[in-house]
């Protein structure tokens, strides 16, 4: 099968999306970009739920272990990344999926950085200080494309296009792709996105077997190496989830036990913040994966594809 739109799989942890990547790549040809925030950083590996080594030898995986825990990694440095990544796979005449679950990365790829740009406070307080007129000539020195579309009466615009040079490094006029009202395409290729749903309580029991199954093949010795390594406590990885919980152990101030607790608790509220996220998103492609197995999941996107394809071809 050739030719494919570009396939992103996204939902919460532990809904199953690594193992439908990975059948899901065998069927369609396809090479796998991860869009998981925390799988790029080296030495997170059972906490992360990073794909297996089997995995890994069965399909081709890209951006995970590119980042050390002291490195910076964001939306912006992802989107470029993975646009790199995309146009090497489709040069080969292979296929892509994009699977994970940081919905901000996902974002940032399908819509471009100027949505998705963290926001700056201490930026535009300061830039909320100044006139609408400095504020203009500052745009037009750094990317006159912006000031010129942008005018000189929309102070906030302005403001906005001013944060996302200072954040992002990228001119707002750059990104093309940034308007969610457009159908958003990769390199002339459609964007299918698929989510998998399932149920509140099998998650949370799907959860709970994770956590434990971690924590059997050795998180808390991985936690404890992370933890004390020098780049973790200033870097994005200290906000882990699966390595976060266990300093306040590692600093006797709760038990093991705890920590367990606490690490479940936290997995289930990022899971819930997942579904909200990706719910909100446009053109997700809802699969109820409740009593399924992963080869099921593949067909029905598969048949869900060529549904997709053919409608597409009627509208035309």
């Amino acid at each position: 099968m050739k030719d494919f739109p570009v396939i992103f799989i996204v939902g919460p942890t532990a809904a199953g999306k690594t193992e439908v990547a990975v059948k899901l790549a065998e069927k369609i040809d396809a090479e796998i970009v991860s869009a998981d925030s925390m799988q790029v950083y080296e030495g997170l590996d059972i906490g992360t739920a990073k794909p297996p080594p089997e995995d890994l030898k069965r399909v081709k995986h890209h951006l995970i272990d590119i980042k050390r825990p002291g490195e910076e990694y964001n939306a912006g440095i992802f989107a470029e990344s993975a646009l790199k990544c995309i146009k090497k796979i489709l040069d080969k005449k292979k296929n892509v999926i994009i699977a994970g679950g940081t919905g901000l990365y996902v974002r940032s790829l399908l819509y471009g950085i100027g949505e998705t740009c963290p926001k700056d406070e201490t930026f535009r307080k300061t830039a909320e200080s100044k006139e609408k007129e400095e504020l203009f000539e500052e745009l037009k020195r750094v990317d006159a494309a912006a000031a010129r579309a942008i005018g000189t009466h929309n102070k906030r615009r302005i403001i906005r296009a001013l944060e996302i040079y200072c954040v992002s490094g990228k001119r707002f006029s750059e990104n093309t792709n940034w308007n969610t009202e457009k159908e958003p395409e990769i390199f002339g290729r459609k964007c299918l996105i698929f989510g998998l749903d399932i149920d509140r309580a099998e998650l949370y029991r799907r959860i709970e077997e994770r956590v434990d199954k971690m924590v059997g093949n050795g998180l808390v010795e991985e936690a404890e190496k992370v933890i004390k390594s020098a780049a973790f406590e200033n870097s994005g990885a200290a906000q882990a989830i699966g390595y976060k919980e266990f300093i306040p152990y590692f600093e006797g101030g709760i038990t093991l036990a705890e920590a367990f607790e606490a690490l479940k608790k936290n997995t289930r509220n990022f899971a819930k913040r997942q579904l909200t996220w990706f719910r909100k998103e446009k053109g997700v492609n809802w699969i109820k994966v409740d009593g399924m197995t992963a080869d099921e999941v593949v067909e029905k996107i598969i048949e869900e594809m060529r549904k997709i394809s053919l409608g597409n071809t009627k509208k035309g």
